[in-house]
C-alpha cells in the first residue's frame, strides 16, 4: 500500500486574538506565497501601536531635554557655577532617558507585530486543503485557521512487506499504479 502526500503541508494558526473580519479563500483555492488569506480585527492592535508610537515620541523628547540639561550643567560645572555632583546627576538622567526610549521603541515594535499578526498570509504557494474559521468568529492565540498544502511536488509513503523491502535500496526508482 502507498500513500501520496503533499511535499509541504502547514496547519496555520492564529498568533493573536481577534475577530475574523475577512475570509479571502475557500477549501480548494490556490494561494500564492505571501497572499493574504484571512484578516482579523486590528482595532486593539492598531490602538496599541498608536499608543506605543506616542510613548516613543515622548521618550525621545525627554532624552533631548536631558541631553540639553546635561550640556548646560557641564558648562556651568566647568566655570565653577555648579558642583561636580550636578553633572553626575545630569549624566544619569541622560542614561535613564535613553533606556526609557529604547524600552518604548521595543514596545512599539511589539505593537506593530500585533498588526502584522492580524493579517494571515500564505507561507508558501499551495492549495487550501481545509478552512476551519468563519467570518465573525472570535479567535484566541493558537486557534486553527486553515491547512495549506504544496502539491507541486508529491511524495509517496510506501509500506512494503519486510521480505520485499530487503531488495529495495534507498533512492530506488519505482512506478505507482492506480488500482
Amino acid at each position: 500500500t502507498a500513500e501520496i502526500l503533499a511535499n509541504r503541508q502547514s496547519n496555520l494558526r492564529s498568533e493573536t486574538a481577534g475577530r475574523v473580519v475577512d475570509v479571502l479563500v475557500e477549501a480548494g483555492d490556490r494561494a500564492q506565497e505571501g497572499q493574504v488569506l484571512l484578516r482579523l480585527d486590528v482595532g486593539r492592535p492598531a490602538s496599541a501601536a498608536q499608543a506605543a508610537n506616542a510613548a516613543v515620541a515622548q521618550s525621545e523628547a525627554r532624552l533631548n531635554q536631558a541631553q540639553r540639561e546635561q550640556a548646560r550643567t557641564k558648562s556651568l560645572v566647568q566655570t565653577g557655577g555648579l558642583p561636580e555632583q550636578r553633572l553626575d546627576d545630569a549624566e544619569d538622567s541622560v542614561r535613564l532617558a535613553s533606556a526609557a526610549r529604547d524600552a518604548a521603541r521595543a514596545q512599539a515594535r511589539l505593537a506593530r507585530r500585533g498588526l502584522t499578526e492580524a493579517v494571515i498570509r500564505a507561507p508558501f504557494g499551495g492549495t487550501v486543503v481545509e478552512r476551519t474559521v468563519e467570518l465573525g468568529e472570535y479567535l484566541g492565540p493558537g486557534s486553527p485557521l486553515l491547512t495549506l498544502a504544496d502539491t507541486s511536488l508529491l511524495k509517496a509513503r510506501v509500506l512494503l512487506d519486510p521480505r520485499e523491502a530487503i531488495d529495495v535500496a534507498v533512492g530506488s526508482k519505482l512506478s505507482l499504479i492506480h488500482i
